[in-house]
């Protein structure tokens, strides 16, 4: 597929997460990044179906949560920048004419969900990783705990990948024969 794309994402990722400190590292477990990780291997590998696993986490949930929190105040650092920008174009120009492959959304909804346990059982809660410890900041005293949390989250995860590869299979559909 496109083997520099994906040297060029892992690269950033690298250096993403040596922005990280010791401290602050397990945020590399961010489902974005985790989709990153997907999508540079599946682009290193010419597996086409990670490469769009990686990408509709991305579409879905990765830029749409990047951009809610550039709105509300948050200030990413250039890293966080390229590895939220690069994965756009690295899945949109591996996959551009080819489209996704059947169901995507279920793979797509599975391995957030393994993220999202990971998550829970790996990370401070004090860096409230995939917002899987608390509500984020603007929805606190929506919930009733954190259980309640993680079933929104997990349940708002199946309708936006779902609703992603709608958009997609229409951006991105595969060439007609002629």
């Amino acid at each position: 597929m496109r083997r520099g794309l994906g040297l060029a994402l892992l690269a950033a990722l690298v250096l993403h997460a040596a922005t990280k400190g010791q401290a602050r590292l397990p945020e590399m477990l961010w489902v974005c990044h985790v989709a990153s990780v997907l999508l540079a291997m599946g682009l290193l590998t010419s597996v086409r179906w990670l490469v769009a696993v990686g990408f509709l986490i991305h579409v879905g949930m990765g830029m749409p949560a990047f951009l809610i929190d550039v709105l509300f105040g948050e200030r990413p650092s250039p890293t966080s920048w390229l590895v939220h920008l690069l994965p756009l174009v690295a899945g949109w120009s591996a996959l551009r004419g080819t489209g996704l492959p059947p169901r995507t959304w279920k793979a797509a909804w599975a391995i957030v969900l393994v993220t999202f346990t990971v998550s829970i059982l790996a990370t401070p809660p004090v860096l409230n990783v995939n917002v899987m410890h608390e509500a984020w900041g603007p929805m606190r005293g929506l919930f009733p705990g954190a259980w309640a949390v993680r079933v929104f989250h997990a349940l708002e995860a199946l309708g936006l990948l779902f609703g992603a590869e709608l958009l997609l299979r229409q951006l991105i559909a595969p060439a007609a024969a002629s």
